[in-house]
């Protein structure tokens, strides 16, 4: 489901597993939780 909103997704979240990054559409990786706040990312609702 794509809505534009700059989502992260957490290890323990529901949508994690099925979670895909497709950075072509500006989608990112992070490799901790703050550095995802810091870029303007907030947390997935599940």
């Amino acid at each position: 489901m794509s809505t534009g909103d700059k989502l992260y997704h957490l290890p323990n979240m529901e949508d994690y597993a099925t979670t895909n990054i497709d950075v072509s559409k500006g989608e990112k990786w992070f490799c901790t939780e703050s550095e995802a706040i810091a870029s303007g990312w907030r947390k997935a609702p599940r």
